[in-house]
């Protein structure tokens, strides 16, 4: 999948006894119906799938499923206007490696489609050009500079531009933090990255590895860590702005080098992300302007 690529490219081109058997029986019954009744209590105070978790206050973790309920009620949404805006730069504080930032228009269901701008800053310099999506294909256009590429709906609608918000779950919560602004409440969640991975590399796709320099990608040791988890949730409960900022671990393969013992950490490289959502409209009367693509080129 080539969605990072593309843009990329674009720039550049342009988760007993009777009665004590009868006591003993009805105390046996008596017992089995108050577990059952704690039972039916505990379930009612969780979530289906949801287990009670450890370390977390009860103001917490209501915290965390005013949160979960939030974000189940934003990505139930199927058309939305919202700006973003997306920072991968090298743990070290050197160059950013991709930086875009931008607004769309999102309608989801069967056949998604999405219409908005994005700036891309490349090497000093900033680009701006249109974006859309439809029919499997992500469309850059920038005057008379028009591209496109095939992208899968399964994977674009997963990444920056489009992704849903993160479901917490409170048994992946380690720390939470809350403070009132003038819009909402703001909550802060430390989370668990590897209970999101899926959600993490998602976001990114697998073309992060390309932007940040990775030749020969070892997928398989790729690892995230420090996963923060901040969302503004107005009086109605609605989500209004969610940032999500973790690290991630790149694995290059290093090269053979006969008779050489080859240090594995000197080829992983470690890079900060940022990333943010605000929510600008949520309004029905919302709509995805897709022009002709008919004059795009393709870029495979």
């Amino acid at each position: 999948m080539k969605f990072l690529n593309f843009t990329k490219r674009i720039f550049l081109k342009l988760n007993p006894t009777k009665r004590k058997k009868v006591f003993s029986r009805a105390t046996t019954y008596l017992v089995a119906f108050s577990l059952l009744i704690c039972s039916a209590c505990f379930l009612w105070s969780c979530e289906p799938g949801e287990k009670e978790p450890d370390g977390l206050t009860q103001e917490e973790l209501d915290a965390v499923r005013l949160a979960k309920s939030a974000a189940k009620a934003h990505n139930g949404k199927l058309l939305l206007e919202k700006d973003f805006m997306l920072s991968v730069a090298p743990s070290d504080g050197t160059e950013t490696a991709f930086f875009a930032q931008g607004s769309a228009v999102c309608e989801k269901g069967t056949n998604p489609l999405m219409s908005g701008k994005m700036t891309q800053i490349q090497d000093g310099s900033a680009s701006t050009f249109d974006i859309y999506y439809k029919a499997g294909a992500y469309y850059t256009a920038k005057g008379e500079n028009k591209f496109y590429t095939v992208i899968d709906k399964e994977l674009f609608t997963k990444q920056f531009i489009f992704a849903d918000a993160l479901v917490l779950d409170p048994n992946h919560v380690e720390d939470v933090e809350t403070a009132e602004s003038a819009d909402g409440t703001i909550y802060k969640f430390k989370a668990e990255p590897e209970a999101f991975t899926d959600e993490l590399q998602g976001l990114l796709g697998d073309d992060i590895y390309s932007i940040c320099g990775i030749k020969k990608a070892v997928k398989s040791k790729t690892s995230y860590s420090n996963l923060w988890v901040e969302l503004l949730i107005d009086s109605e409960g609605a989500l209004k702005t969610e940032n999500i900022k973790f690290s991630v671990t790149l694995h290059d393969t290093p090269p053979y080098l006969p008779g050489e013992e080859v240090n594995e950490a000197d080829y992983a490289k470690t890079f900060n992300v940022d990333y943010t959502v605000t929510v600008t409209s949520t309004d029905s009367n919302l709509s995805v302007t897709v022009p002709t693509t008919s004059e795009f080129i393709l870029i495979g």
